[in-house]
């Protein structure tokens, strides 16, 4: 496999974990949630399209968490984390060939106890997102707590069953049209954790790497797309308030990162936190896709001939 490759099939995970997630996400889960919603409200009693016997609907209500932590453990979410889990780690070996590829051969046993020493980092985020995603307490409190309520209230006031239905499917389902995606808090809470999560340990393995070799600049890797943000294009094609700092598209001095971090600061979605230390790690803010992959350069260029083919 060639470096070419290598980096392609790389950003190819990174991506296609972003659509499939969300698809998942929006095609199924989201609807699975809604239903199991539905089916627990026709357990309520009723008449003529509106709650009555207040006392009998609030013993019902009682179950409703055991409802919905049977229907979340069948909606399809733990296949979604048991594939990321797998993306993971092919994204790990990747980026490990890409520097075995790249770097020193005398470097290579440093490069094997650098990925030693990142495992227990690798174990801590699988673990926050089991804990968070597919473990009913987080969900239940970042996601259905609002839901529970709007049920709860229903009951309390005999409203319309109908009317709560449309609520609840309106909170529960993202919203999709021509030129706008409204996102469910569902997809957001979950999308976050597991976005976040697989970009942030790429992103820190890449940042140990540069900081255990002094490798001089680096690659900002990322396929463009339609939603991509301006700082994004800016670094990918290096173009922009960046165009000078750019040895090449994409390429940059791991010494002016500062410099790329005060031009670019302010932007959409840019997070407050990033500074010129963590922006390997931060990139260009909330759900960027972009990775920033350290390279050794050689007289202001990129020392690898096969990189610079690219």
């Amino acid at each position: 496999m060639t470096l070419k490759q290598i980096l392609e099939q790389y950003t190819e995970i990174i991506d296609n974990f972003q659509e499939r997630f969300f698809s998942s996400i929006v095609d199924k889960i989201e609807k699975n949630v809604l239903k199991s919603f539905t089916d627990f409200i026709d357990n309520f009693s009723s008449k003529d399209g509106f709650f009555n016997s207040r006392k009998s609907n609030e013993r019902t209500f009682l179950s409703i968490d055991k409802a919905l932590k049977k229907s979340w453990k069948e909606s399809g979410i733990i296949d979604e984390v048991t594939e990321l889990i797998r993306e993971f780690d092919l994204a790990e070996k990747l980026s490990k060939e890409f520097y075995r590829r790249t770097l020193k051969a005398a470097e290579m046993k440093d490069l094997t106890e650098l990925f030693k020493k990142l495992r227990p980092q690798k174990a801590q985020i699988i673990d926050r997102i089991t804990k968070n995603i597919i473990d009913f307490d987080g969900v239940s409190t970042h996601v259905f707590a609002d839901l529970r309520n709007e049920v709860y209230n229903a009951i309390i006031f005999n409203s319309s069953v109908s009317d709560l239905k449309d609520r609840l499917r309106d909170q529960i389902l993202t919203k999709i049209t021509d030129n706008k995606v409204t996102r469910s808090k569902l997809l957001r809470y979950t999308h976050q954790i597991a976005n976040d999560s697989l970009l942030q340990y790429q992103r820190t393995i890449h940042q140990s790497t540069a900081n255990e070799f002094d490798l001089g600049g680096f690659m900002f890797v990322q396929s463009l797309i339609k939603t991509s943000r301006q700082s994004c294009i800016y670094m990918v094609t290096g173009t922009g308030p960046v165009k000078d700092l750019a040895i090449r598209s994409g390429v940059y001095r791991t010494k002016d990162i500062p410099k790329i971090v005060q031009l670019l600061k302010g932007s959409n979605g840019w997070n407050p936190a990033t500074t010129a230390e963590n922006y390997l790690v931060m990139a260009n803010g909330y759900n960027c896709r972009g990775t920033l992959i350290p390279i050794r350069l050689t007289d202001d260029d990129i020392e690898n001939d096969e990189l610079k083919s690219i």
